[in-house]
């Protein structure tokens, strides 16, 4: 990512009854790199807030067409790109979820919900 350029981040809201399993959860997530963790509003005092990297809708379709299809030359003509956009896309995406490859920046999008596999 270029410098001066803002990490667009997708923010979750986790709402735990149990005070005992929001501190669990939180401690678990803490030790995820790519995550941020916010502090909840005062109201919300058991509630576990997420900050997750956001992709782009083009980055979206990349790696959704990716998870659907599996090659690069086929994401290209559904997506109606090049096979170089295609690529640094995914160097985009994978520098945003801090992954190296296809099935973990896959894998990591659906915990995320930022993609499916359903049709």
């Amino acid at each position: 990512m270029g410098k001066g350029k803002k990490k667009h981040k997708h923010t979750v809201a986790l709402f735990v009854r149990d005070p005992r399993l929001a501190l669990k959860l939180r401690e678990a997530l803490e030790s995820i790199p790519e995550i941020t963790l916010c502090n909840p509003p005062r109201h919300d005092a058991d509630a576990v807030i997420v900050e997750l990297p956001l992709l782009t809708p083009a980055e979206r379709e990349t790696l959704q067409a990716l998870a659907q299809l599996g090659s690069y030359s086929q994401v290209a003509k559904a997506t109606n790109c090049s096979i170089t956009t295609v690529k640094r896309r995914l160097a985009q995406i994978y520098e945003k979820l801090k992954v190296k490859s296809v099935p973990q920046a896959v894998a990591i999008a659906i915990c995320y919900g930022l993609i499916s596999l359903s049709r």
